[in-house]
């Protein structure tokens, strides 16, 4: 009985963890891209504003 509670227990942490992870991942990738938009627009503007003066 106390075996198969370990088991059970190990395993929702092992889901959880998976779980845990790939949120964090999501987390990460969704502000990389979001930075790499803001710079790419940040180039932009710039590059029109030397332009204008």
């Amino acid at each position: 009985m106390m075996y198969n509670l370990m088991c059970s227990f190990h395993n929702l942490i092992d889901s959880f963890w998976m779980f845990y992870t790939v949120w964090y991942l999501q987390i990460y990738v969704g502000l990389i891209l979001v930075l790499v938009l803001v710079y790419i627009m940040l180039r932009r503007y710039v590059r029109q504003y030397k332009k204008r003066h």
